[in-house]
């Protein structure tokens, strides 16, 4: 598996829009990912494998929507990656609570499903299809890490 960009949007501690472009950093062979605690490491981890497995790695009640972010920005997690000789673009958009159109209260919002070239919605995690089965997670073979 290569990862080649990951694009967070209202994702854990970061509140816009990020970028991490694996590519670049893997130029000259080797990186280092590094920071202070609380930095946000390990949700770079936590959203590649939401991306991968739709679901934390650990913690399947996590809150994976920044609390810093405007109501109307949606949580959003796309992963470009070649996995078995196929280039994914994956797009996960977790169950995320938005303003009501009328009141005050919150309300569960519906995860939008991209449409295809058809009209028809398509899986949330797509390219050419739907992932290779190896990145299919079998729920009596569930794993708390992203190396399963």
């Amino acid at each position: 598996m290569r990862l080649h960009q990951l694009t967070l949007q209202a994702f854990g501690p970061f509140a816009g829009i990020h970028i991490v472009d694996f590519d670049a950093l893997t130029a000259d062979g080797l990186f280092l990912l590094h920071g202070d605690t609380g930095a946000g490491k390990s949700t770079l981890f936590t959203a590649i494998c939401f991306a991968l497995y739709g679901e934390p790695p650990v913690d399947r009640e996590l809150m994976l929507r920044s609390h810093h972010t405007p109501d109307n920005l949606l949580t959003q997690v796309t992963l470009d990656v070649t996995v078995a000789g196929r280039r994914l673009l994956i797009d996960r958009i977790p169950q995320q609570t938005r303003p009501k159109r009328s009141g005050t209260d919150p309300t569960p919002s519906r995860r939008p499903r991209p449409a295809s070239a058809g009209g028809r919605p398509t899986p949330s995690a797509r390219a050419a299809g739907n992932p290779p089965a190896s990145l299919t997670r079998k729920p009596a073979r569930r794993s708390k890490n992203c190396s399963a």
